[in-house]
């Protein structure tokens, strides 16, 4: 159990979204919703009424098979929704957010602006008793919508998707009172995420809006197959002594023995807790054969990445791109795409394809055999243990050594530079 992990990392379905946001504070007037079918999604998406819009997607996509928007826009809902139960099942155990301590080595790696890293959900003065086994059926409840959201997607015809989304104004109910209420849509809990950012008025967020096409349907099919493979590698593991020895830093309510161990401390215990949560990740494999999925998973995060660029490439109008090519302009001034980045990006796909098949090593840290590396496939189909002190001092790599082709330094310095020193934050937007 780790630091509302899975809530954090399944935000990166339309984290990337305040990224752009926060370029677009001077956005022009965007096109009106002009269909009926565009103006009765954006009806359920601003409202947070996700549920409804589901059931009423789901009939109209049942009864126009062939409309490749319908079909679509009920892959969106249910990534959505995906995202708002796990954000609802966090709320209704009282989630916290991470510590001083935490936060503040997350901003001194340049890391607090990444918003999966942050999300805020609302606070639960009444939380409910969470046990192990309610924390392992919240990730399997999640992993079972996302393949419900990934098998909508791949019925899509992307080729012939073009529909307008206000994505700023989107809501989710994440404290699951049924209501529309001030704080809930995307662009205020993107203001939560980042202080430092610049103000966005409502507005500037109500004209936020994308006009979703082929390369974006495959972007958001690859983020599901991203959530997946976290929510495999988390599944994979036994993570019942980290929840017991740890879980009341997350979760204020839980069945453990050490449950008490909240109650006291000022801030030195409370950095005691977070190295001590450090330690506990040492995870014994519980379901090795999850492992292997991810990897899978990943693999098909390749693979609609090439699919999303191929058609991003190739379009020739510049209508409210969410990820532009050289010649078209991002909805964010602030995020211009080159056709050097586009070429740098896909040659980091096929590193990364090389490193998950094997066909590449992962350069090993220590020693003085500069031909040794670490057979990343084989992580995922032979997993062990989980420590991850043992895996930053080495030993716990040796299994996986291996002499032969290294991935090498400077095609990542490279990638850096092509970036300008922003790689993450332009991968985090890319996929």
């Amino acid at each position: 159990m780790n630091k509302c992990s899975p809530f954090r990392f399944a935000i990166v379905v339309f984290g990337a979204a305040f990224v752009a946001l926060q370029g677009a504070v001077d956005v022009a007037d965007a096109d009106p919703l002009s269909t009926p079918l565009e103006q009765k999604l954006d009806e359920y998406l601003i409202s947070g009424r996700l549920a409804e819009g589901e059931e009423a997607f789901r009939d109209i996509a049942n009864q126009s098979p062939d409309d490749a928007n319908a079909q679509f826009a009920l892959g969106l809902i249910k990534s959505l929704r995906a995202v708002e139960t796990l954000g609802q099942t966090m709320h209704q155990y009282g989630a916290k957010q991470p510590t001083w301590f935490l936060g503040g080595l997350l901003g001194q790696n340049g890391l607090s602006g990444i918003p999966i890293l942050r999300m805020p959900v609302p606070v639960n003065k009444q939380p409910a008793l969470m046990t192990h086994d309610d924390f392992r059926g919240m990730m399997l409840r999640f992993q079972r919508d996302l393949t419900a959201a990934r098998q909508q997607l791949s019925r899509v015809p992307a080729s012939r998707v073009k529909l307008a989304v206000r994505f700023g104004m989107i809501r989710l109910d994440l404290n699951r009172n049924g209501k529309t209420e001030s704080g809930e849509e995307l662009w205020r809990i993107y203001g939560q995420v980042n202080r430092a950012a610049p103000r966005v008025r409502p507005v500037q967020a109500s004209q936020f809006s994308i006009a979703i096409d082929e390369g974006d349907v495959h972007w958001l099919h690859g983020y599901c197959h991203l959530l997946g493979a976290i929510t495999e590698i988390i599944l994979a593991h036994d993570t019942s002594e980290i929840f017991y020895r740890s879980g009341f830093m997350v979760f204020p309510h839980i069945d453990s023995p050490y449950k008490d161990f909240a109650k006291n401390g000022g801030p030195i215990q409370g950095i005691i807790n977070e190295v001590t949560l450090i330690h506990l990740i040492n995870l014994p494999v519980r379901e090795p054969q999850r492992m292997e999925r991810a990897r899978r998973h990943l693999l098909e995060v390749i693979r609609t990445g090439r699919l999303s660029w191929q058609a991003i490439r190739a379009e020739t109008d510049n209508d409210r791109e969410w990820i532009p090519n050289s010649e078209q302009t991002a909805l964010s001034p602030a995020m211009r795409v080159t056709e050097p980045m586009i070429k740098g990006w896909l040659e980091f796909q096929d590193e990364a394809e090389l490193l998950l098949e094997g066909k590449l090593l992962a350069p090993f840290w220590r020693g003085d055999n500069k031909k040794l590396g670490v057979n990343v496939k084989r992580v995922f189909q032979e997993p062990r243990r989980l420590d991850l002190i043992l895996w930053a001092q080495g030993t716990a790599a040796a299994p996986y050594l291996e002499e032969g082709e290294l991935t090498k330094p400077e095609t990542w310095e490279r990638f850096q530079t092509l970036f300008g020193g922003q790689f993450l934050r332009f991968a985090v937007w890319f996929n």
